[in-house]
């Protein structure tokens, strides 16, 4: 019924345009979007070369603090997000003085990144040393105690 609705409405030739750029627009989606599976591949890829590079830096009792990457480091080390929260940094100050090695993963932060952590961190007496080279694009900070 529905058919035969639109092949008086649209001349089947056009139908069948309409029908293959559509079929084109969702095939170019689902390969080559923000999460096709083109860059699924290549994150996947990403991932797996930082959590190498992460298991291959830190101790096994190390414990991240990241913002996104704890899918590619999880279960190869412990992770905790949202270090702009306050407990967060309160847990980690806390870890810190019981001797635990906690570490920061991001992006490498700018002067003015860094900045703003340092007073988010000045509150439980921590601060950022950079810990290593720059892993697969990211900076790995130790979380030092100040006091």
């Amino acid at each position: 019924l529905v058919a035969a609705q639109v092949g008086r409405r649209f001349p089947r030739a056009t139908f069948a345009v309409i029908i293959g750029l559509l079929l084109v627009g969702n095939t170019n989606a689902v390969y080559s979007g923000l999460d096709g599976l083109s860059n699924l591949t290549q994150s996947l890829r990403n991932g797996a070369t930082l959590r190498a590079a992460i298991t291959k830096t830190t101790p096994e009792q190390g414990i991240i603090i990241t913002e996104r990457e704890d899918k590619f480091i999880w279960p190869a080390r412990q992770v905790m997000v949202r270090f702009d929260h306050p407990r967060v940094r309160q847990a980690a100050a806390d870890l810190v003085v019981r001797d635990w090695p906690v570490y920061y993963l991001s992006r490498t932060l700018t002067d003015g990144q860094m900045k703003v952590a340092s007073e988010w961190l000045a509150p439980v007496s921590l601060e950022f040393k950079i810990d290593s080279e720059p892993l697969a694009g990211y900076t790995l900070y130790k979380v030092v105690y100040t006091q």
